[in-house]
């Protein structure tokens, strides 16, 4: 069996992580490929909370536009966390509507 690779969802201030995000790239410095950035956080946390996520997999911290490295450090050690978490399944119990079987024919 493959090894689980989370896939990580960055909602980021416009004005400061996303800029310390882009610096890590441009410094060449390395970090896990898992992360999409977005920008609501605000939104996202209201979202998590009224569909019942989980908060142990949503990571909060402040990057400044000069901190490359320490993007570079969040975004490792939250892939890390997650992988340790393995896949998140808990959100079949707080779906509307059960799952179906899905027949063929």
């Amino acid at each position: 069996m493959a090894e689980f690779e989370p896939k990580i969802v960055a909602f980021v201030c416009n004005w400061c992580t996303y800029a310390g995000a882009d610096l890590t790239g441009t410094s060449r410095i390395k970090y896990a490929s898992n992360v999409r950035i977005i920008r609501r956080w605000i939104m996202f946390r209201s979202l998590c909370d009224f569909t019942g996520i989980d908060t142990e997999r949503i990571k909060f911290s402040w990057v400044s536009a000069a901190e490359g490295a320490k993007w570079a450090e969040i975004v490792n050690t939250t892939v890390a966390s997650i992988r340790e978490l393995g896949h998140y399944t808990d959100y079949k119990k707080v779906a509307k509507y059960p799952e179906k079987e899905v027949t063929h024919g």
